[in-house]
């Protein structure tokens, strides 16, 4: 260590020394000057630079003097310039100024035009070092570098020198390279550079270029294209065919599988047509195919026999050839129960072409050290271009990129064109095939949305073409047999933590409901011995991919069998298979999966999936059978109560006990009992965990005293990443066990279910320690946030079950963290006092909602936008508190509630409506229900009636404005207002204003759900004094009628279906109407109806004819009303009319009675005919 010193500072000295004495030195020109100029530059390019020695600036000035030193004509000295500028700014590692960037592209720019040619690969490497990077600060330099007729871009088309078209190269490729939050060189450079990186892809190798220097110039092309993708961001349509064509070539590149070039190569997407080839769909071709195709595989032979052994016979290479290929032929069937064979076996799906060592072959010392190299560069070749295929994917559109799966993925078991899995089955070099998976993986994530149109259905053996959808699912299950394929022969570490991780994204995105069981069994057999691999990645990827299976489409039926035994009692629903005993007293599910040849045989046992693969030879279609039930769809299905195996691998990971080593048949290596965990394997079993919570409590039902001990043991670890999963856990929990207690109307009633006390008694043990805890916890504010989310899903029921100490310790602890000093707590703390103040014992106590009352109006100060979004919420819920104490007519609480704090309330609210939109949506629902909640004595007090009608003004302002949830909600609370019937409606200065608002909503907004709430609002008017004058009655009461007319013109098709509901709800609104109408307002609504009777008259018909189809309250409530209307025509008549009130009358009459009439008849037709109308 002490000569490491010594050297590092001998180092340090002459660095000094000689960078002094060049940066004193002025220029002369005589034989003494060229002298001391060529023995400084010498010793310091002598330096080793290990550590860096020299800051950036003192290094920007040495390069800086010395091209003042050195003249362009000094060809040597030159060079040994241009090395000591790599050297200083690579090993370095220099941040260029701005002075000195432009110093020094200019001086090699004029040395590249002043210089002879023997100079120039030295200049292009030191250019290249300083452009690195740097493409975006050299404006001034663009045109002359990096234009169509620019000097890098003249050189690599005109020169013949290889040296000099890779040092051009490596210029245009350091100069496009993107850096973060820089502005990018201007498009028409960067795509000359695009060009000139394309051409020298779609060039052939020259025959006096050597193959070593060929594939490095690919190398540098195919980097430089992917840094031009990356940095504009964006592909032209035109230019991804070509891309992707280019990229293709390139990833088969030096192997047997090897395409050759083509001129105008491209890919074209696959069209989406249902109605694909009967065989096998089309693949995309390289477009257009080479004239001489018999030509091609020639090259592809000499390549080959340049790479073999000289004195190998020809026999042995086809029969080693042939031995290779059998094993990917369609009829052949891998066997993954294999796992545990020899290495060999395992890596003889390696090709034999990589794998002859040096002592097996004749080659001579060099020609294998030749033969090495050349591999290597072809690997190089290969692995660059899956880089650009992976930066191609992750910058196109997803739909885009869709069209070209078939170029890169299988679809059907014999397919013979090269695809990805080529490379990761095939591929000698472990780096490749993670490469390549990596590149899988990405063209799999988020793809649900495209795959959801596959299905795998029997029926389509009886057509004489292959629907889309059928193909779709064809490819999904040779993802599936080629993924794992791949995991049971991969022996990289690397490669199979990647194969795991993809097999992960793809089971999360595959609809395996549309499939037949079977794909979900086999991926969760064929990971579970790798759950205890002894590297931690892999466990990692193998948790995650357990993950993705209890989360897939949950709750399937089938991981259900894969968790757990299940007992059947009764048969499923909608033709799915029941889970009967066999012979043999194993539980055998009739739902078996017969895969094609080429997929994975599985010899899955019963007690692991309970089902049957059953694969029979020879068979090249899906058997017939049901498509994965979900669980709703088996009735009587019941868990068994043992702990699911999943569960207890996961326990046993986090806690580091040997419960995750008893794992049923699956031949798992074992490791120490108490074995400790690395951290992000603890993680991801925790994380499983949550999944199975959130997604499949009933298998775990019997496991929450467990999962409790769990998340206490987890409470009580150092590590705060450990307690904070752990608190997740519990929040996952939480919102289950409360389902449990509180059951849905039409769930089983066998189901076994929590009972309230197991319910209760799960949170008492909680509260103790955990809880308390981690809300204490200062050091984690993410996990104090978590815990107020956990606590907020007791539940009314468990939480009335609390002592009172226990109570008060909840609403203390959240009260406390309100004033927490992180903004993420203070939201979660708060809304976990607006579930609170929901609850019956806690609505009716008055201290506790003026606690949280007062902690709203504090918090609604609050400048974080996510405080005030929380915070605006609970507002909402206290309001709707105080309705609902209201409404039950709790006089205790009305009594005490202080007007001072609704005043207060009020205020805040109407400040709320005026907020950002996601804040204004609960402030309008305070102020609809602080209006509804007003008491009688405080009409009386001048400043409460002020902050109404300021309230009331923002209200109407929200109508008309901001996002549709806002104004939706905003039409919800004016009709909630309107239900006080102490409000002065009008007669109020806002009356005009507000019904303005309602009106020009009902009849102009382009969201419907809007105009429905706005409908709703108006049918909420009990008195006609409410209205005023008749002329805003007429305006109503047109509105109305044209809101209906436009019903039928949709600009949304998200809309149609919410069309029958506005106009059910104008017809209740305009039946309302009839019932306030009063004699002098007959003239005018006759008027009014004489030309618009016809289209009231239909939509009134459909309207009345459908409250016949409706059952319980809802039918009667609306019959009733319609009878009221009726009655008070009737009644109207009764008055002394003039003529044209008469006329009104008897109009108005006929469009009310006629429907009633239809509907009588209508009624006895279907009694006649015995005929009920199911559809319309």
């Amino acid at each position: 260590m002490a000569g490491m010193s010594f050297y590092f500072e001998n180092e340090v000295e002459k660095y000094r020394k000689y960078r002094s004495k060049l940066i004193t030195i002025v220029y002369r020109g005589d034989e003494g000057f060229k002298k001391d100029i060529n023995l400084y530059i010498d010793e310091l390019n002598s330096i080793e630079y290990t550590q860096k020695i020299a800051g950036n600036e003192e290094a920007c000035q040495l390069l800086c003097h010395c091209c003042t030193l050195v003249p362009t004509q000094l060809d040597q000295l030159l060079t040994k310039f241009a090395q000591l500028t790599v050297n200083l700014i690579t090993k370095l590692q220099m941040e260029l100024s701005d002075k000195c960037l432009n110093i020094l592209v200019e001086y090699y720019v004029l040395a590249l035009q002043q210089c002879p040619q023997w100079t120039w690969p030295d200049i292009l490497h030191a250019l290249a070092t300083v452009l690195y990077e740097n493409g975006h600060r050299i404006e001034q330099y663009e045109e002359m570098l990096l234009s169509e007729g620019g000097l890098l871009v003249s050189m690599i088309q005109e020169s013949h020198e290889e040296e000099v078209i890779k040092g051009a190269l490596i210029c245009l490729e350091n100069a496009c390279i993107r850096v973060s939050l820089e502005k990018y060189i201007p498009e028409k450079f960067a795509l000359v550079c695009f060009k000139t990186f394309a051409k020298i892809l779609e060039q052939a190798k020259g025959a006096k270029m050597e193959e070593v220097s060929h594939c490095k110039l690919i190398v540098h092309a195919l980097r430089g294209l992917q840094n031009v993708i990356v940095g504009l961001n964006a592909l032209q349509t035109d230019q991804l065919g070509l891309v992707l064509a280019i990229i293709k070539v390139y990833i088969y590149f030096g192997t047997p599988q090897e395409i050759p070039l083509t001129t105008n190569m491209c890919l074209y997407p696959t069209p989406m047509s249902q109605y694909a080839g009967a065989v096998s769909p089309n693949r995309i071709p390289l477009q257009p195919p080479s004239p001489t195709p018999k030509a091609a595989p020639k090259v592809a032979n000499k390549k080959n026999k340049k790479r073999r052994p000289k004195k190998v016979e020809s026999q042995q290479d086809d029969e080693d050839q042939s031995k290779f290929q059998n094993r990917f032929t369609p009829g052949h069937q891998f066997l993954s129960s294999s796992l545990g064979s020899s290495s060999h076996d395992t890596f003889s799906l390696r090709p034999h072409w990589n794998r002859i060592s040096s002592s097996e072959s004749e080659y001579s010392d060099t020609e294998g050290e030749q033969a090495v190299k050349t591999r290597s560069i072809f690997s190089r070749v290969r692995l660059a271009a899956l880089s650009c295929l992976l930066s191609v994917v992750k910058i196109t559109e997803r739909k885009i990129m869709f069209g070209y799966w078939s170029a890169f993925i299988p679809d059907s078991p014999g397919g013979q064109t090269q695809t990805l899995f080529t490379t990761i089955l095939k591929d000698g070099i472990p780096k490749v095939r993670c490469n390549a998976l990596t590149v899988l993986t990405a063209l799999l994530e988020g793809s649900k949305q495209y795959l959801a149109v596959a299905s795998e259905d029997s029926k389509n053996d009886q057509f004489a073409f292959t629907s889309y959808s059928f193909t779709l699912s064809s490819m999904v299950k040779q993802l599936h047999t080629n993924l794992l394929m791949t995991l049971a022969s991969e022996n990289s570490p690397l490669a199979i933590t990647q194969t795991i991780k993809c097999l992960a994204t793809l089971v999360i995105n595959v609809p395996y409901q549309k499939f037949k069981p079977g794909l979900l069994s086999r991926v969760a057999k064929q990971i579970k011995p790798f759950v205890t691999h002894r590297d931690p990645n892999i466990r990692v990827a193998c948790l995650t991919c357990y993950g993705s299976i209890v989360t897939v489409n949950a709750p399937l039926l089938e991981v259900f069998y894969i968790l757990n035994p299940i007992k059947s009692t009764n048969k499923p629903k909608d033709g799915a298979s029941e889970v009967s005993q066999n012979s043999s007293g194993t539980s055998q599910n009739a739902m078996d999966v017969t895969k094609d040849t080429s997929e994975v045989s599985q010899n899955t046992t019963s007690s692991e999936t309970n089902f049957s693969d059953g694969a029979q030879s020879g068979s090249q279609t899906p058997g017939s059978g049901s498509l994965t039930p979900r669980l709703e769809q088996m009735t009587n299905v019941l868990p068994s109560q043992e702990t699911p195996w999943l569960v207890r691998l996961c326990v046993g990971i986090i806690r580091h006990t040997d419960d995750s080593l008893t794992l049923s048949g699956s031949g798992c290596p074992t490791r120490p009992s108490g074995a400790t965990e690395p951290l992000p394997v603890v993680l991801e079993a925790l994380q499983v965990l949550v999944h199975l919570a959130k997604s499949y409590f009933p298998l775990i039902r019997h496991s929450v005293v467990l999962l409790r001990d769990t998340i206490q043991y987890c409470c009580e670890e150092a590590d705060p990443s450990v307690q904070l999963h752990g608190a997740k856990l519990l929040e996952a929990l939480g919102p289950m066990i409360l389902t449990q207690i509180q059951p849905a109307v039409d769930a089983p009633s066998n189901a076994d279910r929590l009972t309230l006390k197991e319910g209760v008694d799960f949170w008492l043990s909680i509260l103790d320690k955990p809880i308390r805890s981690g809300i204490q916890n200062q050091n984690h504010a993410q996990l104090r946030a978590t815990i107020c989310d956990c606590i907020s899903n007791i539940g009314a029921k468990v939480f009335e079950q609390f002592s009172m100490r226990h109570r008060i310790s909840c609403v203390t602890l959240l009260l406390g963290v309100t004033s927490d000093e992180d903004c993420h707590v203070r939201a979660s703390a708060i809304r976990a006092l607006g579930v609170f103040v929901l609850y019956p014992c806690l609505r009716e106590d008055v201290c506790f909602v003026a606690d949280t009352a007062n902690k709203v109006i504090e918090l609604m100060e609050e400048s974080n936008l996510s405080v005030r979004i929380k915070t605006a919420w609970v507002l909402g819920n206290i309001s709707d508190a105080l309705v609902v104490n209201k409404e039950e007519n709790d006089e205790a609480f009305l009594e005490d509630f202080s007007d001072v704090l609704l005043l207060r309330l009020f205020n805040v609210a109407s400040k709320a409506a005026q907020d950002n939109d996601k804040v204004k949506s609960n402030g309008v629902r305070a102020i609809g229900n602080l209006v509804r909640y007003i008491q009688p004595r405080s009409w009386g007090k001048k400043n409460v009636v002020e902050a109404i009608d300021q309230a009331i003004i923002a209200l109407t302002k929200a109508v008309t404005s901001g996002s549709m949830k806002a104004r939706w909600n905003a039409c919800y609370a004016v009709g909630n207002m309107f239900k006080n019937p102490l409000l002065p409606v009008g007669t109020a200065n806002w009356t005009s204003q507000i019904y303005s608002s309602l009106c020009s909503v009902v009849k102009d907004c382009k969201n419907y759900k809007v105009r429905i709430n706005a409908a709703l609002a108006l049918s909420n008017i009990q008195q006609r004094s409410m209205y005023g004058d008749s002329g805003m009655f007429l305006s109503v009461w047109r509105s109305l009628i044209e809101a209906l007319e436009s019903t039928e013109d949709i600009h949304d098709f998200a809309d149609y279906k919410y069309r029958d509901t506005l106009v059910d709800q104008i017809c209740v609104t305009v039946v309302q109407l009839v019932c306030l109408i009063a004699v002098d307002d007959l003239v005018a609504l006759g008027a009014l109806f004489f030309d618009k009777s016809q289209h009231v008259d239909m939509y009134l018909s459909k309207h009345i004819v459908n409250i016949s189809s409706l059952e319980g309250a809802d039918r009667t409530d609306k019959e009733s009303k319609l009878q009221e209307a009726v009655e008070h025509m009737r009644k109207l008549s009764e008055s002394q009319l003039t003529k044209e009130q008469h006329s009104a009358w008897q109009i108005l009459t006929d469009i009310l009675e006629k429907p009633v009439q239809v509907k009588e008849s209508a009624k006895e037709t279907r009694e006649r005919s015995g005929f009920l109308e199911t559809y319309d």
